[in-house]
């Protein structure tokens, strides 16, 4: 990758890229933009990710290899094995992605490597990257996957495996210019275990689709009366973290016959939500695949409530949902089971929306008498979570990370 005196030569790493739907995803190209205005003509960003890979029902082939900006973005999309969603499968193919991720930084000498990772290992790989540029490193850290072990292995392997990963996420920090916690839940994990390090926080934040369209009065749509047709929508994925299969079938038997339950998603969880929905008959639930954007939209528009849930795992307590942002920006109620970081975070920053404990259907089903149905005017709030905002300041952080 060539660049000119006087230019930075910068690395992303970043395992989700778009067009692949997911949240690192999405914050990785409005980072990417970010960097480009913030360094302007005086930069040459290589960004290495994987094929889309987050849903297998939505992935499609992109461009190996894209060439943006007259030339000043490069973007190298790395083949993986296709996963199954379990452990061992998407071990190998984040093993594929690692490797050529080396390969094709290899022959580069950048002057700074930044990585956002949500999973450990892209911040191990980025923290072996830079340390063979001899570059500047910069982490942007998505979730604490120490605090996950227990959701990945089994409970025999649990004591080998934490100390394995504790250490390489050690080898990965101490190794860091400047961290970025995408949660300020996660600051007690990390200051208390790198006290010597430097922090900051740039949460995720609401995309200027969602923006746009709140602005046009997208998501309006007429308020219906007591009795009418309620529809409580969930979009997202459905995983064990959010525990989707242990909350919907009791909660949707305990709504009233007014009222339907629509998910959009995919995840490690689906079949068994689906099952658990199907043995108990229920008729007022219905699964979608993951749809685009712009669908989403229309859905988000048709529904009364939008719905969240985390499991109640001690874990959870410091993550903040990045469906937190694009819910609110549709102005619409909200119920969600969370606890922790992110129920604080809801009952300060957003209107109009019910906090229950998790896994508690009958906490959920009261937390439903405590929203008003129609649209909460959140300007404040779209306003200063806006993610342009939030990643033009994260960009001014990385530029200055390079003067350092």
């Amino acid at each position: 990758m060539a660049a000119v005196d006087g230019e930075r030569r910068i690395l992303l790493l970043s395992y989700y890229f778009p067009p692949d739907l997911s949240a690192g995803s999405f914050r990785s190209k409005a980072l990417v933009d970010a960097l480009m205005r913030r360094f302007g003509s005086k930069v040459t960003l290589h960004v290495i990710a994987a094929q889309p890979n987050r849903y297998l029902s939505m992935a499609k082939k992109a461009e190996l290899v894209e060439s943006l900006c007259d030339g000043r973005l490069l973007i190298d999309r790395v083949d993986i094995p296709q996963h199954s969603g379990g452990m061992v499968t998407q071990a190998i193919s984040y093993a594929v992605y690692a490797l050529k991720s080396i390969r094709l930084a290899r022959s580069n000498r950048y002057c700074l490597v930044i990585a956002t990772s949500s999973r450990l290992m892209t911040a191990v790989l980025g923290s072996f990257v830079s340390r063979r540029a001899n570059a500047i490193y910069y982490l942007d850290i998505r979730d604490i996957f120490v605090d996950n072990i227990g959701y990945v292995f089994p409970r025999r392997m649990r004591w080998l495996a934490k100390c394995f990963f504790s250490y390489l996420e050690r080898w990965a920090l101490r190794n860091s210019s400047q961290v970025n916690l995408v949660s300020k839940g996660f600051k007690s994990y990390f200051y208390y275990k790198y006290p010597t390090l430097s922090y900051s926080c740039y949460t995720n934040g609401i995309d200027e689709l969602f923006i746009r369209e709140a602005a046009d009065n997208v998501f309006s749509q007429t308020i219906k009366g007591p009795g009418c047709a309620r529809r409580i929508l969930y979009a997202g994925n459905i995983g064990q973290a959010q525990c989707l299969h242990n909350i919907i079938p009791e909660f949707a038997s305990l709504l009233p016959s007014n009222f339907e339950v629509v998910i959009v998603g995919d995840g490690a969880r689906k079949i068994m939500l689906e099952e658990e929905v199907s043995r108990l008959g229920l008729k007022n639930v219905v699964i979608y695949k993951p749809v685009a954007r712009q669908l989403l939209i229309e859905m988000y528009r048709s529904a009364d409530v939008l719905f969240l849930h985390l499991d109640d795992n001690p874990s959870m307590h410091k993550v903040l949902p990045s469906k937190i942002f694009e819910y609110a920006a549709t102005e619409k109620p909200i119920v969600a089971g969370v606890s922790g970081y992110a129920a604080e975070f809801i009952a300060e920053e957003i209107v109009n929306a019910a906090v229950f404990k998790p896994g508690d259907s009958y906490g959920a089903i009261s937390a439903l008498d405590k929203i008003e149905y129609g649209l909460s005017k959140r300007k404040k709030f779209i306003d200063y979570y806006r993610r342009t905002r939030i990643m033009d300041q994260m960009a001014d952080e990385i530029y200055n990370v390079t003067d350092r």
